[in-house]
């Protein structure tokens, strides 16, 4: 899938190995994840990296590049998946700390990084 320009194109499941989403973010200028596998494996490559953090915590899992942003809420109750609470969250997995992470400033850094690749 992609935007009218040509410009994003959504491969959300088309890659099948780690070597393949690797040379995709080689030739790729921004990606905008979630915590998980992906964002911590483009810190290995260029591309620019936006990571939404929630349950768990950028002090812990962020990426140690430059070319990584993180959006953490900073909610009393995050990181909230930790062995001390038995993985378990005051708000049952519904990640409302996720949802108060504004697209708008996701949006505004998104553009930043594209402007100084």
């Amino acid at each position: 899938m992609s935007d009218r320009g040509g410009n994003i194109v959504d491969l959300t499941g088309y890659t099948r190995s780690i070597s393949e989403l690797l040379a995709l973010f080689h030739v790729a200028r921004l990606l905008i994840t979630n915590d998980g596998g992906p964002g911590q494996f483009a810190a290995l490559t260029p591309i620019w990296t936006l990571m939404l953090f929630g349950p768990e915590t950028p002090a812990l899992y962020a990426p140690l590049t430059p070319r990584c942003h993180s959006f953490y809420s900073q909610w009393p109750c995050s990181p909230c998946l930790t062995a001390y609470n038995h993985r378990t969250s005051y708000c049952d997995g519904d990640n409302q700390c996720l949802k108060v992470i504004a697209p708008g400033a996701v949006l505004a850094k998104a553009r930043e990084c594209l402007a100084a690749a």
